[in-house]
Order: structure tokens, then sequence, then C-alpha cells
């Protein structure tokens, strides 16, 4: 990433957060509407991994730094028991303006009342339903045990009557673990260990349908609170099937996974053709996502409770959301009915869909102040947990750290390189990915290890080599490397196996560097373990790894490069902050340089998360703040 590009990115970066900080404002109905929430929030950006509030911390782990070397298994443990996704009221994810998903948020509007009466009970947490219609339900099916610790006790511990019968179905706790409530012997419940789903991405059973509704009536309630499954099981079953039911309660998770919205559309639009949305209650336990610049906020979890249309009756539609008491203390300052005030899902003017339907879901803590310490907080999922391991440095070069070359300038645009790899014989060739009309880079180390580089840019202007650097041989070729894109024909666009047959003798190895804006991501996946062989040396930078959405597909680039190569060094960029996976501590900044050597090049040493060079290593933006090896907290 070029300098002067880098300069223009910062200042419409912090442009962009300007406005939206200032759309958040009292004056919009904001996010901030008290100068003391607006401190607080920044005051939490600058230290979110050391607070106890904003994650989870086991009670046994007296030093908050030793959970990053506790062996791999009891740390898979401890992440099993955190409660993962637990985090502030403040927190925002921010998300893609999109048409979909401003029609997705709609349907949370309220639109309905229970019967004549109108009369709406919070049980529980604070979760809303129509007590006529338990007078008169035959059975109460409740699927996922918390659905029952949730709701289900506590409707028993309230003394409220029904004549029908309680099931609580799940297969992932014992049935000593389904009780009733003390001093509630007319309570009466039913365990039924079932499985009507196996792991998240596993296929339903074909009786699916027969195990969330008997046969023979129509007068069921339905509990559901099976994260992450609820949208998936209640898509498959019928309409048939869903009106036996006189009311739903479901519990909607993590609404702000863009890449989920079609599904849940289409799930809401099925359910509110035969059922009235009577109430919605935010959980105060996952933050909220909004779609910056455009007035649209929502909490990322919800109980949704639904009546039959026969049952209910049909209202202005509204915004009116009840705040839950799931984490107690977890309001931070936040009364109920100011917090009300903050929810709005209409949209007051068209947003489009973005490019190629790509989101981008991610909380932002953002400090304006300084953008090296934004951090953006991901979900907690195994892949990106996956991802950060590949970026543990358990290797230098084969002749020690002191191997270690800075080549080109003190600033964005120079990388290290280990000396004994680049001077070793029987190499002539150097390709160089990713140029926008400067690659000092590559001119030092054609001059300094007498190699002809090759350069290869289609987006930028042509580059040669400096008129007062003595041996240097420099070659721009007008060419990308990797798949066509941006509308370019295909004979701009050559692959390796074109690059090794055109410019290096079969018998030489070459160097690769690229820094090619994410381009990294569509074209090293593709290029053969034999074929990568043939270079002693990757000089990489790694481009936006906090998009979990392609997580899998970083963990698979990654793990094919390691097969030849060791990562010996990296090196943060400093302009665009860090991510973090929620409820773990653990993650590393969003643009990094990387220099892997191919495994005979390359020693074995202790492992570390990263090692800053200071002789070496600068910053790539001078004027803002360094990130430091402390910025890579990965898992052992």
């Amino acid at each position: 990433m070029k300098f002067r590009n880098v300069l223009f990115m910062a200042a419409a970066t912090l442009a962009a957060f300007g406005f939206i900080i200032a759309s958040w404002l009292p004056s919009h109905g904001g996010l901030l509407p008290t100068l003391r929430n607006r401190e607080k929030l920044m005051e939490m950006s600058s230290g979110l991994h050391a607070r106890k509030d904003r994650g989870w911390k086991d009670p046994e782990q007296k030093d908050p730094q030793q959970a990053l070397h506790t062996p791999p298994r009891t740390l898979e443990e401890d992440w099993k028991r955190a409660p993962l996704h637990q985090e502030l009221l403040e927190s925002i994810y921010a998300v893609t303006p999109s048409d979909l998903t401003a029609e997705c948020m709609s349907k949370f509007q309220v639109c309905g009342r229970c019967g004549k009466s109108g009369k709406l009970l919070q049980v529980g947490p604070g979760i809303g339903i129509c007590p006529e219609v338990l007078e008169q339900t035959e059975r109460i099916l409740l699927f996922g045990a918390k659905a029952w610790t949730e709701f289900g006790s506590s409707l028993a511990e309230a003394g409220l009557h029904w004549p029908g019968s309680v099931t609580v179905h799940d297969c992932f706790v014992p049935e000593s673990s389904i009780r009733c409530p003390k001093g509630r012997p007319e309570c009466r419940v039913q365990f039924r260990k079932t499985c009507f789903y196996d792991q998240q991405e596993a296929p339903f059973p074909p009786d699916l349908n027969i195990k969330i509704t008997p046969d023979n009536t129509d007068k069921l309630v339905g509990i559901f609170d099976i994260e992450p499954l609820e949208s998936r099981v209640l898509s498959v079953a019928s309409s048939a099937r869903l009106r036996q039911y006189q009311m739903l309660v479901v519990k909607f998770f993590w609404l702000e996974q863009q890449s989920k919205h079609l599904l849940y559309l289409q799930l809401l639009q099925k359910l509110l053709k035969d059922f009235y949305l009577v109430s919605v209650s935010a959980s105060s336990c996952h933050g909220r996502w909004h779609v910056p610049s455009h007035s649209l906020i929502m909490p990322r979890v919800v109980w949704a409770t639904f009546l039959r249309k026969d049952l209910g009756e049909s209202t202005i539609c509204r915004t009116e959301m009840q705040m839950t008491q799931e984490c107690q203390g977890n309001y931070s300052g936040i009364s109920g009915l100011e917090a009300l005030s903050r929810w709005s899902l209409t949209a007051k003017q068209p947003l489009g869909e973005p490019e190629d339907l790509l989101f981008e879901v991610y909380a932002q803590t953002y400090t304006p102040e300084n953008p090296t310490k934004t951090n953006y907080l991901l979900p907690y999922k195994a892949v990106s947990l996956e991802l950060l391991k590949t970026f543990r440095l358990c290797h230098e070069c084969r002749s020690g750290s002191e191997d270690l070359e800075r080549l080109g300038p003190g600033k964005d645009g120079g990388y290290l390189i280990c000396k004994e790899a680049a001077a070793t014989a029987g190499m002539a060739v150097a390709v160089s990915i990713g140029i926008r009309g400067s690659d000092p880079f590559g001119a030092v180390l054609s001059s300094r290890y007498n190699l002809h580089v090759h350069g290869f840019d289609c987006t930028g202007p042509s580059y040669g080599c400096p008129g007062n650097l003595a041996g240097c041989r420099f070659t721009h070729h007008s060419q990308c490397v990797g798949k066509p894109f941006g509308g370019r024909p295909a004979s701009m666009f050559v692959t390796f196996d074109d690059i090794l047959s055109k410019y290096a003798k079969e018998d030489e190895d070459l160097i690769l560097k690229i820094d090619c804006e994410g381009c990294e991501w569509s074209v090293l996946p593709d290029v053969p373990l034999a074929v990568l062989r043939r270079f002693r040396m990757i000089i990489m930078e790694a481009h936006w790894l906090e998009k979990q959405e392609r997580h899998a597909t970083y963990a698979k680039t990654f793990n094919h490069i390691l097969e030849a190569f060791d990562l010996v060094h990296s090196h943060a960029c400093n302009v665009f902050g860090v991510w973090t996976v929620n409820g773990t501590g653990l993650g590393m900044p969003r643009i990094v340089e990387l220099l892997f050597v191919r495994k005979d090049y390359a020693a074995a040493t202790a492992c570390t998360n990263s090692t800053y060079r200071h002789k070496l290593d600068v910053k790539i933006c001078p004027v803002l703040p360094e990130l430091y090896a402390e910025s890579f907290r990965l898992p052992m």
C-alpha cells in the first residue's frame, strides 16, 4: 500500500467516522445522547481487551496475559465455558447499506396486539406473551434447554395456569437439568431428548416437521431458543404446521449477519402471513447493529412474539421494543425508556445494494484522535481462531534473526528479507506484484542482489529504476496476475505459470513480493505448491484481515503457503487498527507485512506472537502511533 494512498484513505476514514459520530448526536435521536455516554464509549474503545465487562474473564486466571500461554486443549475448554457473545449495550456493529437489510429490519415492527383486550404480560427476563392464549393451549413446546431456563420456568414460577402439558426438546443437556421451580407442585414438565438439528452445518432430518409440531391439534404454544438455528428450523417447517401454533416466541440471534438477511426476511414474511408480531424484546446482553449514516439501528438479539391472526388484532405498525433483564448490570447507565428511543427500523430513502452482495459485518469502537486504537469486534467463530493461529512466529531466518535486512525506504514501501536466501547462488529473477507507479523495494533488491525484477500492475502508471541506483534492472509489465477483474480484458492478466515459463529458467529460484491491496486472496490459493516452491521468499502485505466472511479463504491460503514456507517476520500497519474475536481477547492488526521463507532457508525457534525489530521495522504512517508486537494476540 503506497503512502500517498494511505494518507488519502486515513483522511477519508476520519471524515467518514466524523460523519457517523455526528449523525449519532441527540438532534438526530442519536445513539450517544449524552456527553457522559460518549466519553464512556471512547474510554472503552482504548482498553477493550483488558476490560472485564467487555467479554469473559476466567475467575481463576489471575494474570490476563496468561490466557495467551495456556495449552491449546485448556484454552479450547475455556472458550466453550465462556459467554462468548456478551457485550455492553454500547457495542455497535456497522453493516453495509442494503435495501434487503432495510426490508428485513422493517419486519420487526410491531403491527398487532393480543386479542381485544390487548393485554401483554412480561415474563422471564422481559419477554412479552398473550396470557389469554395460555389459558386455552393444549401443549407448550419449548425447543432448546434455554427456552425453559429463560422462559418456561418463569411461567411456572409466576403461578400462571394453563391446562395443557409442557415439553422441553433438547439433546445437549441431561434430563435432570430441566426442573420445576421450588414451591410449585402443580408444575409438570416433560423432557424429550430430541436432536432436531445436528451441529450448525449438518442437514436436517426429513421428519423435522413432525418433531416440531404434533399431529391433531391447533392449540400449541412454541418457544424457540436454539442458537443459531432458529431461522433455519422454522424456515423448513410448512405453513400448515406453523398454523398449529396459537403463539410462537422466537429468539433471533446475530441479526447483524447480513449473509443471513435473505433467510431472515423470507422467514418473517412467511410468519407474518398467518401471525401478527405483537411484541419485540431487545436483549441487553449483546449490543446493537446499524447502517451507518442511514439512521437504521436495532439490537443484535431479540425475542419476537407472534400471535396467530384469528386470536389477535391488527394495529398501526410501530417501532416498539422492551429491554430484557437477561444481563443484569449491562445497561451502563442507560435507562429502559432512553434505550427505547434508540431503535429505528424503517429507511427514509433507498439504500441500494453493495457490489457483488459482499457484506462487511463488524463492531467498531473508534477513537477519532488515534485511528490506531480502532478495534473491530468480530463474533466468536472457530474459523477466526484457526486463522489467528497461522500467524504465530515459530521460525527465523536460517542464519538467525541477525540475517534480517530492510530494503527500500524507512516508511511504507520498504520490507524485510533474509539476506542469505537472497544472496545464495542459483537465483536471477524476482517478481513484484502490485506497483502503482512505485516500487523502491524492488529497485533496491535488484541493485543489491543483482536480480532482474519483473513488476506486474495493470491499475497504475509504469515504474523504472531510479537513475542514481547502480546495477538496477526493473521491467514493468502493465499486466495483473490472477483472474480478470474490473471489466479489463483477459489479455491484461497473466498466471504464475506464464511468468515462470517466460522470465525464469527451470533450475532457478525466485523471490516474490506481493502488495496488491487485497488481490493476494484471489491469486495465491490457486498457485500450485510445486510453483510456490520455486520461490525462496514471499514478501507479502495481507489486507483486511477483519473480514470474517473470508476467514475460511484466508486460513486456506496461509495453510497452503505454510506447507512449503515458514513465517519468520510480521509487522503491523499502524493506519487501520486491529480486530478482536469477541470473548477471547485474541486478535491482530487488520493489515500486516509478512515474510515467508522456504523451509530449507528457515530454522525453528521458540514460538511467539510477533517480534518488533526496532532497527528494521518502521511506522508505515509516520504521523500515527506505531502498532507494536503487543497488537498480535494469538492462540497458542
